[in-house]
């Protein structure tokens, strides 16, 4: 492979590529990695580019990285994601930042962080004045559970706890085997819960280093899991979960995989926010469209037919809620909890249908009839 110059690299068509070998990527100069065009980086097998080292990583150009789909950004190794330069990381779609794993943002330098968010302000941010609010059930203001919303729960009387400014806490504890605590609307059919709209949850984490378990949750309102009907379609939405131990955020959805015939899961980002303190997690439910937000700033957008219909559009409704729960997979300390602020559900102004305003009609005399308006007509 040495004795190929750059032209004859940039000869090489996208349905050469993949047939190159990983020996025959690992000894490609950074002069021929770069003579690659966008078409061929896109590509690129998994094998292939965990292949590249970090001097070929960093010699991508920035049309090179913009190519780069969610499975080829998983393949890149911590010291491949070390390498990059800000022009790259610049160069990253929503989309992209969202493949990125808890690891790899973890190896991002102090000046890649800072361009990480650039590149994230760079995507639409959030408009709160397009929708208007039906559900908002405000924690600080709480001082019991109102079970008009949140008819669904479970846990110990002592796992809920009303702080005042920071709303409601609910908390696993070892002393107490990890008993599950959570609320949610009840599933009790397809048209139970929400539809299309934005959901948002308010919180943070209770404990520095607590380790896992906490949720936001969106959940199909017949109480399916996972739908074997219908392989990849998104079901259990978790809009914040934490799972490394270390209490990094992540979103995770679920669906049916039947290669493996079990729980199939994507993994998004939500970018390097600080769990302990509060942050807003929305998602913007829309035909064939899933756009999530913290703080109102886009992280990722799912788009296409693993987005799941509303009960409206012939699918099944969602559910919210909030839970703390599996903490003995990775617990640091004998009490794991979730503060909750606030849980909204609201509607795009778009979709709500105003009525025409209401004919006027005045009566002049008795049996005799008045136009509202000069050739305004009336109907009877």
């Amino acid at each position: 492979m040495a004795a190929l110059t750059v032209t004859d690299i940039a000869a090489l068509t996208a349905a050469q590529v993949p047939f190159l070998s990983t020996q025959a990527i690992a000894a490609l100069s950074t002069d021929q990695v770069a003579a690659l065009s966008k078409a061929d980086v896109a590509t690129l097998g998994s094998a292939q580019v965990a292949a590249l080292n970090t001097a070929q990583v960093a010699a991508l150009t920035a049309p090179q990285v913009s190519a780069l789909t969610p499975t080829q950004i998983w393949a890149l190794t911590t010291a491949d994601i070390g390498a990059l330069t800000t022009t790259q990381v610049m160069a990253l779609s929503g989309v992209q930042i969202s493949a990125l794993s808890t690891v790899q943002i973890a190896a991002l330098s102090a000046a890649n962080v800072t361009a990480l968010g650039a590149a994230l302000n760079t995507t639409s941010n959030l408009n709160l004045g397009n929708f208007t609010t039906v559900i908002n059930d405000d924690f600080t203001k709480d001082t019991s559970l109102n079970t008009n919303i949140w008819s669904s729960h479970w846990g110990n009387p002592n796992q809920y706890w009303f702080s005042g400014a920071n709303g409601l806490l609910i908390a696993g504890h070892k002393s107490q085997g990890w008993n599950a605590v959570g609320i949610e609307q009840a599933p009790t059919g397809p048209s139970a819960g929400e539809g299309y709209g934005l959901y948002s949850f308010t919180g943070k984490a209770s404990v520095v280093g607590q380790g896992v378990g906490i949720c936001f949750v969106m959940w199909r309102a017949d109480n399916v899991w996972l739908d074997k009907a219908h392989p990849g379609l998104l079901t259990e939405l978790d809009m914040l979960e934490s799972w490394d131990g270390t209490k990094t955020g992540q979103a995770t959805d679920h669906y049916y995989n039947t290669a493996t015939s079990q729980n199939g899961q994507l993994f998004h980002s939500v970018g390097n926010v600080d769990l302990n303190q509060f942050h807003t997690y929305s998602m913007d439910w829309e035909n064939s469209s899933l756009t999530y937000y913290v703080d109102g700033r886009r992280m990722f957008q799912i788009t296409g037919s693993s987005v799941p219909a509303d009960f409206a559009h012939g699918g099944v409704n969602y559910t919210m809620g909030a839970e703390v729960v599996n903490e003995a997979s990775g617990e640091t300390t004998p009490d794991v909890g979730l503060y909750i602020k606030n849980i909204s559900y609201s509607t795009p102004i778009s979709s709500i249908v105003v009525p025409p305003p209401a004919l006027t009609i005045a009566v002049s005399a008795p049996g005799t009839m008045q136009e509202a308006s000069p050739g305004a007509g009336v109907t009877r």
